[in-house]
């Protein structure tokens, strides 16, 4: 069954909506974009979350000093990384607990990571641009497949590539903020697809 990652939570009410709907995983941006939270904000929106829901921390080039403070305040339990990541920091972080998404394009080879999971995203991630997935063979490892989904498309993206988990953001907000009926008919079309 394809899991689900709702990502770019940054308001009480986005945990509100989640907590009734019960994805997989919620995503938290510590990256520089207009959904970025700080650690506080961050350590705030997880103590009202489900403790039933894993929360993946959004990164481009980290230091594994940031990562850490949240893996041991308990806010993350994933890291998610974009940019140029080195193999050793993967493993590094893999050490101290933390599960890894790399992310990687469709036509990157992604054989040698040590990541728990690969993610194919559109080149700007959160913008709501589809990945080209034209270029993507199904890797015989776990992957995620982000990047312009929503509940109109999400089927067709399952039945044709089967990944672990799909992961949405823009797909399921309104006016750039998050949904609740959008997620409620996001987490509908995965659960129902084949």
């Amino acid at each position: 069954m394809t899991e689900i990652k709702i990502c770019g939570l940054n308001q009480q009410q986005d945990i509100h909506a989640v907590n009734k709907l019960f994805p997989e995983f919620i995503g938290f941006v510590f990256a520089p974009s207009q959904r970025q939270i700080s650690f506080e904000q961050a350590k705030k929106l997880h103590s009202l979350l489900s403790p039933s829901i894993k929360t993946v921390g959004v990164f481009v080039e980290p230091s594994n000093k940031d990562v850490l403070a949240l893996y041991s305040m308990g806010i993350i339990q994933v890291a998610q990384l974009h940019g140029t990541v080195s193999y050793e920091q993967i493993r590094f972080l893999q050490k101290q607990g933390l599960e890894i998404i790399q992310v990687k394009r469709s036509n990157q080879s992604t054989n040698n990571s040590p990541a728990e999971y690969i993610m194919f995203d559109s080149p700007k991630p959160g913008s709501g641009k589809k990945a080209d997935l034209n270029k993507l063979t199904r890797p015989h490892r776990p992957f995620v497949i982000a990047g312009g989904l929503n509940d109109s498309n999400v089927t067709q993206v399952i039945e044709k590539f089967h990944p672990d988990i799909v992961d949405v953001s823009s797909g399921v907000e309104t006016n750039g903020k998050k949904d609740p009926q959008k997620i409620k008919e996001f987490i509908r079309s995965v659960r129902n697809a084949k």
